[in-house]
């Protein structure tokens, strides 16, 4: 084991440069960017990356993994003009404010992290300020803007992929099961966007408490409701989404009256066996090489790899690729590549800091799960950002279960929207001018 390590850190460390004394913390916390290395001989042609990671501090075991990975995709370009120096957050805002002044000070021309999206909300005002581009790995879209990007999988994305996927296989009425926490929200605030796309209907959003197992009383109220729907969405995996789609197949509602939809959370925990979820479907990234790189990565470093480390190499593949874009507007790049091929699949960025990945699609069976939708294909077919939701021009207006109907609405619309609840039956109504921003 020793030796594949040294023969892999070897190779790598031939390009090894020297590196200049990283910035001092001024409040006398030290520095948090003691771990910088240059990867690469630095010359005129040099593309130089920043990798900010959380080396030390809470999250030093995904932060040393993810920098494992990226060294593997180092190895695996062999392109001596990326030089990539490894800057430590050490796992709090404070820590990527250093790091971040480090990078820029050494001239980084791309930063790739961080990890948290606090993280990447500390760094984001120097990087605007000294016009360095961000591709962090944060899946929070608050944090993303113009020059702000990020390689993780948005729940915007994921929610869309899915809903498209049903409407496509006729499903045209969708009821959501959610989480009454800032999960279920955004999620409902995906799907609202999603089924507008699609000019579907969104009937129904019913909302749980957090961490019930016990859905007898939520799965009533929404069969009492009289409202039908061909379609739910439960972004939730393990024991709670079994016990959610058992309850509804005692009323009788599954497939294929009902097409239950997940997010890509389900990959980690769905049970094969479980009757109810048979035909069920949901997103997942592409893995034509994820494989291959667990047996590389468990070759080298002795353990298996977080799927989080895939996200560091695909940022090397990504500095790869710009690095040999030609232009000079590094922003354009990131925007026009059309996309790159990674671990993960082939991924695009939009100007809004927004991506997409290609995503195919798994029916649960009791294998386990086969593609029944091409990633590849769509992501071929599809080259657009969600629009932002516009309560006025809404196709449907769902009833609203478990949650107090004008907060959930303000919180998902940024309205309040009045409407009398009536099965199969909303399509009229009036805006209160309630703005969200006066919560």
């Amino acid at each position: 084991m020793l030796k594949k390590i040294s023969i892999v850190f070897a190779a790598l460390m031939l390009f090894a440069c020297s590196s200049t004394k990283p910035i001092q913390d001024e409040g006398g916390a030290g520095s948090y960017a003691d771990d910088v290395v240059d990867i690469g001989i630095s010359n005129s042609r040099s593309f130089r990356v920043g990798m900010l990671l959380p080396l030390t501090g809470v999250d030093a075991k995904y932060g040393q993994g993810m920098k494992n990975a990226s060294l593997l995709a180092l190895n695996d370009i062999k392109n001596p003009n990326v030089v990539i120096q490894y800057y430590d957050t050490a796992s709090t805002p404070a820590g990527a404010r250093v790091a971040i002044k480090n990078a820029t000070a050494q001239r980084a021309q791309l930063i790739l992290g961080p990890l948290k999206s606090t993280e990447v909300s500390a760094i984001s005002n120097e990087t605007i300020y000294q016009g360095v581009p961000v591709v962090a790995f944060s899946t929070s879209p608050e944090v993303l803007q113009p020059t702000i990007y990020t390689l993780g999988l948005l729940i915007d994305e994921q929610i869309d992929r899915i809903v498209t996927y049903a409407v496509k296989q006729g499903r045209r009425n969708f009821a959501l099961l959610l989480p009454d926490n800032n999960t279920g929200i955004s999620v409902a605030r995906a799907a609202v966007k999603s089924v507008n796309k699609n000019q579907a209907a969104l009937k129904l959003i019913a909302f749980y408490p957090q961490g019930i197992s016990d859905f007898s009383n939520i799965t009533k109220q929404v069969i009492d409701s009289g409202i039908s729907y061909d379609a739910m969405l439960i972004p939730e995996g393990g024991i709670t989404l079994t016990a959610a789609t058992a309850m509804f197949a005692y009323y009788d509602k599954a497939y294929p009256d009902v097409l239950f939809l997940g997010s890509s959370i389900w990959e980690a925990g769905i049970s094969a066996k479980e009757t109810s979820l048979q035909h069920s479907v949901y997103p997942s990234l592409t893995k034509a090489k994820g494989t291959g790189f667990v047996a590389q990565y468990y070759s080298v470093f002795g353990e298996k790899p977080s799927s989080l480390y895939t996200l560091a190499y695909d940022a090397v593949i990504l500095a790869d690729k710009l690095s040999k874009a030609t232009g000079d507007n590094l922003l354009d790049n990131i925007t026009s590549l059309g996309g790159f091929q990674g671990l993960n699949g082939k991924v695009r960025f939009f100007s809004d800091g927004t991506n997409q990945h290609s995503l195919d699609i798994i029916s649960v069976d009791a294998q386990g799960g086969k593609v029944v939708d091409s990633g590849d294909i769509y992501f071929e077919t599809v080259n657009e950002a969600l629009e932002p939701i516009d309560p006025d021009t809404i196709y449907s207006i769902p009833h609203i279960i478990g949650k107090d109907s004008s907060l959930a609405q303000i919180l998902i619309y940024g309205k309040a929207i009045d409407f009398i609840p009536q099965a199969d039956n909303f399509t009229s109504m009036s805006v209160i001018t309630t703005e969200q921003n006066s919560l």
